[in-house]
């Protein structure tokens, strides 16, 4: 996946927000929100020396605050944890938009594009760190479990670039996740 893969992936999402704002279709959850999600993480390249990591290599899980704006769209914070075993982990802070679109009554397209602050450590007999500013998105479905929750299956990551010292390419993770929106 490159950052054209990215960019098409934000054109995507912007021509469905305003393809939705011409039919609108009523969307019960809106106002604020917070976001739990668990599942496995996913890497596609991830090294120190010899050692690399790629595929499904532990576990990750992210946890999202956002405030829809409108009846799709709002700023979201998030915060992920990626494990990869005994090769190391990282940490997403992401700050960006979060899209929800409804489908009918009861599912939802969830789309989520910003960027991210991202610390990768990996260990091989010694731990290597890089920070860097990295893009974060995710893209989902959700459906509807009572008024106020929503449950979905997500996914949720960073694209490392070539600045990233031990890890290049799509990592992130697949999770199941429940939200819970409340009106202030």
């Amino acid at each position: 996946m490159t950052l054209r893969h990215i960019a098409l992936f934000s054109v995507i999402v912007g021509t469905v927000f305003f393809a939705t704002q011409s039919d609108a279709l009523f969307n019960p959850y809106q106002e604020q929100f917070v976001s739990i999600n668990a599942g496995v993480s996913v890497a596609n390249n991830i090294f120190l020396e010899n050692k690399k990591a790629h595929g499904f290599v532990n576990a990750g899980g992210s946890l999202f605050l956002g405030d829809l704006v409108n009846n799709y769209f709002g700023p979201v914070l998030g915060i992920t944890y990626l494990s990869w075993g005994s090769l190391g982990q990282a940490e997403i802070l992401s700050l960006g938009g979060q899209l929800i679109v409804p489908l009918n009554l009861n599912f939802f397209l969830i789309g989520k594009l910003g960027l991210g602050y991202s610390e990768v450590r990996t260990c091989n007999g010694y731990c290597t760190e890089s920070n860097n500013a990295v893009p974060a998105f995710g893209a989902g479905v959700g459906f509807a479990v009572t008024k106020n929750w929503m449950g979905s299956f997500e996914f949720n990551g960073e694209y490392l670039t070539e600045s990233v010292s031990n890890g290049r390419g799509l990592t992130g993770a697949l999770t199941l996740g429940m939200t819970r929106f409340w009106h202030s």
